[in-house]
């Protein structure tokens, strides 16, 4: 049985986050055991899922008291015991293969696994903004060349033009592409509108626009509300649905003051597929994305897709999206939304 260990920073809601999950629950247990190492907890749904199923996942913050304190002395200190601890636990496990996410790989570069263990890194975003010129980033870079050099590191990517820029980021030719690690499953059985409008309080006639993201820069709540203000000027049965958690969270409620009974959003859910059936459109501004899975989700889920010209090809899988340049005025996105209905869909 080959021993696979994920690292990766904690298991909040996002995209790489849900990806290791599915793995590890998904994976055929008779032939791989499956490990996770994670730095921090992160108190949500992911975790209880994965204790539930029985999956082995470490939290160094469990081992690390200094973890939780803020002045720079307990922040120096606690990140030299991560290091010894990834390194500990590495040896322990004696994983065939370790498959790492995010920006995790100088403790692996300090962990000097066993030479025969395989070393994947996954990228789930674009390279230039997981490996740019910041100090981490950087350090971040230098760990992959090194763990290319001794270790045979592969990189896996989610589509070709992602292929071809990490190839020539590298100077490396065996890049691979995972095209769609989603589990489609999750969508057969999802609740039907009407129904999962009466459980959160939407009117049955609100003309709901959703979007399903962590709030933070990439994904540009800023256009997204900004859109969601034209929308009501237009039709005064607008409601915006947000499913997602993160630091610009407090921003967004700021901007939607004026808005308190026309939105609503929903963090540390589980019940994507369900959610996305209460919409009647999905936006997805992003100024990057290394896929966009949420984007793939409200596909399955038939939803007429308004997005940013930034979006991979890789993630359109039907004719249910509509591209919109981001330097277009928020009303022709507004528009868009209103107005764009696919017929004869193909997905």
């Amino acid at each position: 049985m080959l021993k696979v260990l994920h690292l990766i920073p904690g298991l909040a809601m996002g995209g790489a986050e849900t990806l290791v999950k599915d793995y590890a629950l998904l994976i055929d247990k008779t032939k791989f055991e499956i490990n996770i190492i994670c730095l921090f907890r992160q108190d949500t749904p992911y975790e209880k899922i994965l204790a539930d199923a029985g999956i082995n996942v470490i939290y160094l913050s469990d081992y690390i008291a200094l973890s939780k304190k803020n002045n720079f002395a307990a922040k120096a200190l606690s990140k030299v015991m991560q290091y010894s601890a990834v390194r500990k636990f590495i040896k322990a496990i004696k994983p065939d293969v370790i498959h790492t996410h995010l920006r995790v790989n100088t403790y692996i570069k300090f962990a000097a696994p066993n030479k025969n263990t395989r070393v994947f890194h996954m990228i789930h975003s674009e390279p230039s903004n997981s490996l740019d010129n910041s100090f981490m980033g950087k350090l971040e870079f230098n760990a992959l060349k090194f763990l290319i050099k001794n270790f045979n590191l592969r990189f896996i990517t989610l589509h070709e033009r992602m292929q071809r820029e990490i190839n020539n980021l590298f100077n490396v030719n065996d890049t691979l592409i995972l095209n769609n690690g989603i589990d489609f499953a999750r969508f057969d059985n999802a609740k039907d509108k009407a129904l999962m409008r009466r459980e959160l309080n939407i009117q049955d006639d609100a003309f709901v626009i959703g979007h399903v993201g962590r709030f933070n820069a990439a994904k540009n709540h800023d256009l997204l509300v900004k859109i969601f203000k034209e929308i009501c000027r237009l039709n005064a049965k607008a409601f915006l649905l947000m499913v997602g958690d993160g630091e610009l969270r407090e921003f967004v409620e700021h901007d939607l003051k004026d808005y308190q009974e026309k939105y609503l959003i929903l963090s540390n859910r589980t019940d994507v597929p369900d959610i996305l059936s209460a919409m009647d459109v999905f936006v997805f501004p992003s100024l990057y994305e290394g896929l966009g899975i949420a984007l793939v989700e409200a596909q399955k889920m038939m939803l007429p897709c308004i997005i940013s010209n930034t979006i991979p090809i890789a993630a359109q899988i039907s004719n249910l999206c509509c591209v919109q340049d981001l330097n277009n005025p928020p009303l022709d996105w507004a528009n868009a939304c209103i107005n764009f209905k696919p017929d004869k869909i193909s997905l």
